[in-house]
């Protein structure tokens, strides 16, 4: 059974689904008096250019836009043209990229 504190640690690691939305969390928990990563580990999603000089640098996972691009392109022409009638899943790579808004958590409490 995991202790309160545990639980309570656990509440402090946070994903948001893009980066503008990270940065402004980062930005409202330090008003509020919480440090990142010290007490809250924060983690965007896209990975903008300008995350690598944002304080503290913001964890992100990256998201290949360019090459989105180019499918969504492919596949919308493909459809324009009757090319392929077959819906179509296209997955592309992605990447995690750390940096200074995340904590290394403690094996003690991820393990309860």
């Amino acid at each position: 059974m995991p202790t309160v504190d545990a639980v309570t640690r656990a509440a402090y690691r946070h994903f948001f689904s893009n980066d503008e939305m990270a940065v402004g969390a980062i930005k409202t928990l330090r008003e509020l008096g919480y440090s990142v990563p010290q007490d809250v580990s924060i983690v965007g999603f896209d990975n903008l250019f300008w995350c690598q000089v944002s304080e503290p640098a913001l964890t992100t996972i990256h998201q290949p836009r360019f090459e989105i691009g180019q499918q969504s392109f492919q596949l919308l022409n493909n459809k324009l043209n009757q090319i392929e009638s077959l819906e179509t899943n296209v997955i592309l790579p992605t990447e995690i990229c750390i940096r200074e808004s995340t904590a290394i958590a403690n094996n003690k409490d991820s393990n309860q």
